[in-house]
């Protein structure tokens, strides 16, 4: 699926995290080499045979979604980078692992999917607002209702 950056803004570092990194490259390197290119045929397979339809009442928000976005990282000064995707807008906050969450909420409710990553000295926090439901076999599998 295509996807472009629409902004990101990164911010100095007055305070360094304390944590450590949750795995080497070691260990990334050892889960890709476990891969299975039948797993690769499968999501490609599964990508190609879906259908994404517009929600036209998400459309609306969207714009909302992405300005909170940046306010929140603005005034809390968080690295941030937005992406469009076909189907949806993504969200990326980079914080220091000593941060808390607190200023995320009204983001996060706003969002239908959310992660969190560890990454060195940081925590990576995806946000995933859907624009598009995506079908696949004639059932809706993103995004996932209530």
């Amino acid at each position: 699926m295509d996807s472009s950056i629409i902004f990101a803004k990164k911010y100095s570092r007055i305070i360094q995290g304390f944590c450590d990194a949750a795995s080497s490259a070691d260990e990334v390197k050892s889960e890709q080499a476990g891969a299975s290119i039948d797993t690769d045929d499968y999501v490609r397979k599964l990508i190609t045979e879906s259908v994404c339809v517009i929600m036209p009442e998400r459309i609306d928000v969207r714009n909302y979604f992405i300005d909170l976005a940046k306010k929140i990282a603005e005034a809390y000064l968080i690295d941030i980078v937005i992406k469009e995707h076909n189907d949806r807008i993504s969200v990326m906050y980079t914080l220091d692992c000593d941060a808390g969450f607190h200023c995320l909420k009204p983001i996060i409710q706003l969002a239908d999917e959310f992660s969190f990553h560890n990454r060195k000295n940081a925590v990576v926090i995806s946000l995933d607002y859907y624009t598009h439901a995506t079908y696949h076999s004639g059932h809706q599998v993103l995004p996932l209702n209530d």
